[in-house]
């Protein structure tokens, strides 16, 4: 499995690396830069597709994915309207019997939920962003 990177913007996306491999990348690429992941992980028919074109832009094929990300974004709320909305969230999520494998951020101006996929269980597939 590969993952997509960025090295030093977002706008240079469409590098794959082996997930085996992503910790070295980021060490050894990322120094001073910032290292984006997609939250998709992605197979060999990716890899030859990227080969061929260049790139990942039109690539239709088959994606998994290990963790989903929620953000929770401020924007004019008030902190306390954020962290309501967030443990709103979580409170949903545990109700639902999906409390476990989550991972909750603050980061700047609202908060990241990390939920592992082993929460939803999304099988691999071409129609998996959608």
């Amino acid at each position: 499995m590969y993952y997509e990177i960025a090295v030093g913007s977002p706008q240079k996306r469409g590098l794959l690396i082996d997930t085996e491999a992503f910790h070295d990348v980021v060490i050894a690429e990322g120094g001073d830069r910032a290292v984006y992941r997609s939250v998709y992980l992605y197979d060999d028919d990716a890899l030859a597709y990227r080969k061929a074109h260049g790139s990942l832009r039109d690539y239709l094929g088959m994606r998994s994915i290990d963790v989903i990300p929620i953000d929770i974004d401020k924007k004019d709320n008030s902190d306390e309207h954020t962290l309501a909305k967030t443990q709103g969230v979580l409170l949903e999520l545990a109700d639902k019997g999906l409390s476990k494998n989550i991972q909750c951020y603050f980061s700047g101006t609202g908060y990241h939920l990390i939920v592992h996929n082993d929460v939803f269980r999304f099988k691999p597939s071409k129609d998996l962003p959608y």
